[in-house]
Formats: structure tokens, sequence, C-alpha cells
């Protein structure tokens, strides 16, 4: 028993000698080498921070990344497919107002213009939707009614804008009634709703 107890007191005395030795090691280190561990710990909380630094970098990156390359790039393309709709709407009443051949056929010629733009707006986003795993729902079901409703939404403008060259001011005026401006109803809300749809994404980015 009196060895437990000797044994018991040195294992004590160990415990509490040892942190006096760290003590005391540590008071007869050198200089330099106090020195290089010091660097040596500040080393490594800087490489610490420089990645953590990096990693929010990368984030912000992919962040601004999303911003400019689709929320934008689908902003402007929804923008200008409502322009592109509402100048068709404009001109195509300008033909039935307008009576010297000079303005017809200006207003025509930039009709054209629209028409071939709205077409082309129309395809280039509808690939960049299909081309990001980031478009939603929301943005789909609005382009799938574009492209079923825009068709047949130029064609009447068309029509009208015939009837228009022609002079044919009372017909124009009918069937811009009976047929274009139902389908201008049809189509510009529509294309509103996807254009404000983008410009909420960009705020909310």
């Amino acid at each position: 028993r009196h060895g437990l107890v000797e044994g018991d007191f040195k294992m004590r005395a160990a415990f509490i000698e040892h942190p006096r030795r760290r003590a005391y090691m540590l008071e007869r280190m050198k200089v330099g080498t106090r020195l290089a561990i010091a660097f040596g710990i500040v080393l490594a909380l800087l490489i610490g921070v420089v990645v953590t630094g990096v990693g929010r970098m990368a984030a912000v990156n992919d962040l601004l990344h999303s911003i400019t390359a689709e929320n934008n790039v689908q902003a402007r393309g929804a923008s200008s497919i409502r322009e592109d709709v509402l100048r068709i709407g404009e001109l195509t009443r300008d033909l039935i107002l307008t009576n010297d051949d000079a303005g017809l056929q200006s207003d025509n010629q930039k009709l054209q213009q629209y028409s071939q733009s709205l077409a082309t707006d129309v395809g280039d986003l509808d690939r960049l939707f299909g081309s990001l795993p980031s478009t939603t729902a929301t943005e789909k079901d609005l382009m799938a009614n574009i492209k079923q409703l825009a068709p047949d939404y130029v064609a009447s403008a068309e029509r009208v804008a015939q009837l228009g060259l022609k002079n044919k001011d009372a017909d124009a005026t009918n069937l811009l009634r009976q047929d274009f401006d139902p389908r201008s109803q049809a189509l510009q809300p529509v294309t509103r709703q996807l254009s404000d749809f983008e410009d909420k994404q960009n705020e909310e980015a």
C-alpha cells in the first residue's frame, strides 16, 4: 500500500512538474527559435485567411457571372421582345392613319424590320432559356406562350398593313379591331409579365 501511495505521489508531482518543464524549456529557447515558431503560427493563420478569402471571392465571382452572363442577358432579351411587340402595334396603326406614299412605305419597312427582330429575339431568348439549368418554370411557360402567339400576331399585322398600303382604311380598321387587336391583347400582357419577371430576378440576385 505504501508503494501505491508513493507511486501516486510521484505521478502527481510529475503532472505538476510537466508545465514547469515546458515553461523552463521555452525560457531556454533562443530568440531566433521563438521568432521562428511565432512566424510559423502567424503564417498558418495567414494561409487560413487567404484560403477563406479565395473561397469567398470564388463565390462572389460565380454570383457576378450569373448576373452578367445570365440575368442581364435574359432581362435584355425579354425587354427587346416587349419593345418589338409594342412597335409592331404602333406601326400597324400608323399604316392606317398615314396617307402619303412615302410615309406608308417607310412605316411598312419599319414594320418588316420589327417583325424580323421579334422572330430573332424570341428565338435567341428561347435558346438561352433552353441552355440554362437555372431557367424557371415561369420563364418556360411565358416563353411557350410567346412562341405560340407571336407568329399569328405578326401575320395579322402584315394583313392590316397590306390594306393600309392600298389606302383601304375602312377594311384595314375592321381587320385591326376584329383580328389584330385581340391578338395584341393576348400577346402584350405575356411579354410584359416576362420582362417584369426578369427585372425582378435581377433585383433579387
